[in-house]
């Protein structure tokens, strides 16, 4: 049984989760580096590269960087923005783009991913989106 404590609690980021995220990014590089996927983030850290330090500081001015909690710990990431990222085509509809998702792995099997992705599905649709795309 999953106590009260336990629950996975989704806030709005904010510019103190700058090391949370990054460090949530480096746990998934790790991970996806020893399941022999390296093609996606590479092998070092996102923590220790520009770009992706770069991207975390830009999504935490928006309003679309949603934090999923766990006993006050973050366990994973959600990032949304009006338009898709610059080297993916607009479509003619209006749409949300889900540009970033991650769940801590040792957390894996409680629905942080899908509890994100609903969160951002209902955030698309009170925004006025024909379409979540990621």
């Amino acid at each position: 049984m999953t106590s009260r404590a336990d629950q996975i609690i989704i806030r709005g980021g904010r510019a103190t989760d700058r090391d949370a995220i990054l460090s949530l990014w480096d746990s998934a590089i790790v991970w996806m580096v020893n399941r022999g996927q390296a093609g996606q983030w590479g092998t070092e850290p996102a923590s220790l590269r520009p770009r992706p330090c770069e991207l975390v500081d830009s999504w935490l001015q928006d309003s679309g960087v949603r934090i999923a909690e766990s006993r006050g710990e973050a366990v994973g990431v959600s990032v949304t923005a009006a338009a898709p990222p610059d080297h993916v085509p607009p479509t003619t509809l209006r749409e949300t783009y889900l540009t970033f998702l991650i769940s801590d792995r040792n957390h894996a099997g409680r629905d942080i991913g899908g509890k994100l992705v609903r969160l951002a599905a209902t955030d698309a649709r009170a925004a006025g989106s024909e379409v979540l795309r990621v």
